[in-house]
């Protein structure tokens, strides 16, 4: 009987164990899927805003066109202004978007910031040749925060603007 007993106890102890170690597993796996829709959901977050300050400078500037009767040029900056946030929004809505829609989405908003700063800013991107723009993709809005450093950072403090230059290519290994 004590063996029966000894292996009877151990054999529970056994399955206690697995089902301990099963309970530990489907914890760790909701544990690890609650912190991707976590990450996620912040990026998404962070897709679906525009910098507001960048907002406000832009209608400040359509503003200021439109007060010194520059017609021509508030309607020129509004289009872009408009075009940049139909894109934003369109954008936010997917995790990833061609590379393609990322540069178009940056061309408008360098456009619109040399606009702003009276031609100071200067640019052109790069993007080797075995690159497909349309196939390879990317988290929205990824580029745009370093262009903006570039811009505020270092060619507004010179009084002469400058050239921003983008290189885009595939690093290998």
């Amino acid at each position: 009987k004590a063996r029966l007993y000894a292996a009877t106890l151990q054999a529970n102890l056994h399955r206690e164990k697995v089902e301990r170690e099963k309970i530990e597993l489907l914890l760790r796996e909701k544990e690890n899927a609650f912190r991707r829709k976590l990450a996620e959901t912040e990026m998404a977050a962070l897709r679906a805003q525009m910098n507001p300050h960048f907002i406000f400078n832009c209608l400040n500037s359509i503003k200021l066109y439109t007060e010194e009767n520059d017609t021509e040029t508030a309607s020129f900056y509004l289009t872009k202004f408009s075009r940049l946030i139909r894109r934003v929004l369109e954008n936010s809505r997917s995790e990833k978007i061609s590379l393609e829609n990322e540069i178009a989405a940056l061309e408008l908003y360098i456009q619109m910031e040399a606009m702003r700063f009276k031609e100071k800013v200067r640019y052109h991107i790069h993007v080797d040749q075995e690159i497909d723009l349309q196939f390879m993709r990317i988290p929205p809005l990824l580029l745009q925060p370093f262009v903006e450093n570039a811009i505020w950072h270092g060619l507004m403090h010179k009084p002469e603007g400058g050239n921003i230059e983008i290189h885009l290519s595939v690093l290998e290994g």
